[in-house]
């Protein structure tokens, strides 16, 4: 019984080691699948939206802080600062930061992502008119490219794109009164996010303030005064919908 134990123990033992020697082979491969890689942040899937860019006129397409593409010969990221678009395939593979895969953003999570250059064989005309969904490695942003159009003889190239989704704005506004409902004149209100970055603006004669173009989904203070007068802070949480009716009321110094 003690040995067929050790001869189990053995076999396991093999098992495990062939299993890890496969695992370091899968590793190797090109291709994968968003679930065989942890990402931190979190992915992110821009599947609205639209953007055309078209060299020229302009330069690059400065998708993020991390990645700007441009074209030399190839597609490369200027970020990087990196000159090895003038190599030929397959010395050269695609944009740093970037995977891509054939396809439609709602399948992201499902395509098998690889290196431009590996994904269109080394011929990027190939690539116009065909979806393709682009994974930004280091902001794990993954969203959809056209290209319209690449020409083989110049730099020039156009593809459209989506975007982050547009940020949603609001307004808060109200009046600066007393406790018997007398308007505040001359009077100041300041506006501060979570990060304690203040907006200051002035009310108008009857106490009436506004502020505009504010972030929503995030909560505010505000908080004003006057030479003679000072006001209890009030905090807004503001929705996508405009705040009003916010009302400061004040006492006398």
């Amino acid at each position: 019984m003690a040995k067929l134990l050790h001869a189990g123990a053995f076999l396991l033992v093999l098992a495990l080691g062939a299993a890890a020697e496969d695992g370091a082979d899968l590793n190797g491969l090109g291709g994968r699948l968003p679930s065989q890689k942890v990402f931190d942040p979190p992915a992110t899937v821009w599947d609205a939206g639209s953007l055309t860019f078209t060299k020229p006129p302009s330069s690059s397409d400065c998708i993020t802080a991390q990645t700007c593409l441009s074209r030399i010969t190839v597609l490369y990221n200027t970020v990087t600062g990196t000159v090895s678009g003038h190599l030929p395939c397959p010395g050269y593979l695609g944009p740093t930061n970037t995977e891509w895969a054939y396809g439609h953003i709602s399948q992201w999570n499902t395509l098998v992502y690889d290196k431009l250059y590996n994904i269109n064989s080394c011929a990027p005309p190939t690539m116009v008119n065909q979806p393709l969904v682009l994974h930004l490695i280091s902001e794990n942003i993954y969203l959809q490219v056209r290209f319209n159009f690449w020409n083989s003889g110049s730099s020039s190239f156009s593809y459209a794109r989506t975007t982050a989704a547009a940020a949603a704005y609001a307004s808060i506004s109200g009046r600066l009164m007393t406790t018997a409902g007398r308007a505040i004149r001359r009077a100041t209100v300041t506006l501060n996010d979570a990060n304690l970055v203040p907006r200051t603006i002035a009310a108008d004669g009857e106490g009436r303030y506004q502020f505009t173009g504010i972030p929503a989904g995030a909560s505010y203070t505000i908080s004003g005064g006057s030479g003679r007068f000072t006001c209890s802070p009030i905090n807004v949480s503001l929705t996508t919908s405009n705040a009003t009716g916010k009302d400061l009321t004040c006492t006398q110094l």
